[in-house]
């Protein structure tokens, strides 16, 4: 609104913008301004553009502070703007006191100005890359995720298949060491009936000569009975000591690599790179340049089973 109207409690739309003052005015203010002695030399701008500059542009000093006046020089002794009473007061032995139209003009085309505008671009340029590269990895990750899923069902394809393997030939020798220990048993057994029926024999013999022989003839028997009985119970001890009436029992041995894969408790880890992103950009007219970081490679702790097992 027109800041003088509103002193008045009216609310006009201003048309003009008094770079001065800092206020804006409507048509009849702004004659007004033009029109007054101490007003008239203040300088008006569309209030339009004044709009439609940056927050940060309005709000720069770009009058004197200490007298309300334009600038009107510029001191490069001091590397300041001042309005005339300043040049009259502060600056008269300065030597390189320039007037503000010479020192501003072709601003927007100054070599400063240019350098800023290209600085934006490839400040824009850099973030529109990295942008684009964040995107991509998330495709990028999808892959990677398909790539370790079907990386990880290899492995178990090749970890059931050398089981299944390995579990197949462990019956066939299972059954195998079934077969032989029942017949080695089967053979002890027989043995055994064998030496059993001679001792029965043997002990029928002693009870008929205890029933139907003399004393005279179980004394002079006494030496032979116990000469074969010392026989057969050292035979039979000598046996048993040698280990030929041994119970065979079988028993499962579970191997390293079994043990191994008990206590991974998991096929592997996932794990997430940090890969740098290096941009890289010249001056005027020179393209951003992206430099990716070298892949690397991932390895998995089921490798380190799947060998132990195959070895195994």
């Amino acid at each position: 609104m027109c800041t003088p109207c509103t002193f008045r409690n009216e609310q006009v739309t201003p048309i003009n913008w008094c770079i001065v003052c800092k206020d804006g005015l409507c048509k009849h203010c702004s004659n007004y301004h033009k029109s007054s002695k101490s007003l008239k030399w203040h300088d008006l701008v569309p209030f339009k553009d004044r709009q439609s500059l940056p927050e940060f542009a309005q709000s720069i000093q770009d009058t004197c502070f200490e007298h309300k006046r334009q600038f009107e020089f510029f001191c490069s002794v001091h590397q300041d703007f001042h309005c005339i009473k300043c040049n009259t007061l502060d600056h008269m032995t300065c030597n390189s006191v320039l007037p503000l139209e010479d020192v501003v003009r072709n601003a927007k085309s100054s070599v400063a100005f240019c350098h800023i505008e290209d600085g934006l671009n490839v400040l824009l340029s850099k973030f529109e890359t990295i942008l684009n590269k964040s995107e991509e990895s998330i495709t990028n990750n999808e892959a990677h995720i398909n790539h370790i899923r079907k990386y990880v069902n290899q492995i178990k394809n090749r970890i059931n298949k050398t089981l299944e393997e390995a579990i197949g030939e462990f019956l066939s020798k299972l059954d195998k060491s079934k077969s032989d220990s029942k017949t080695k048993a089967q053979e002890t057994i027989r043995g055994l009936k064998e030496k059993l029926n001679i001792i029965l024999g043997f002990k029928a013999s002693v009870a008929l000569l205890k029933e139907n022989g003399t004393d005279l003839q179980i004394y002079l028997c006494l030496k032979h009975l116990e000469s074969n009985l010392t026989k057969e119970d050292n035979n039979l001890s000598a046996d048993i000591h040698n280990g030929h009436y041994d119970c065979e029992e079988l028993m499962f041995r579970p191997t390293e690599a079994m043990n191994t894969l008990k206590l991974v408790g998991s096929i592997g880890e996932i794990e997430v790179q940090q890969k740098p992103l290096k941009v890289t950009s010249g001056g005027k007219g020179q393209s951003v340049k992206v430099v990716q970081s070298p892949k690397e490679s991932m390895s998995y702790k089921a490798d380190q089973v799947l060998e132990v097992i195959v070895k195994a």
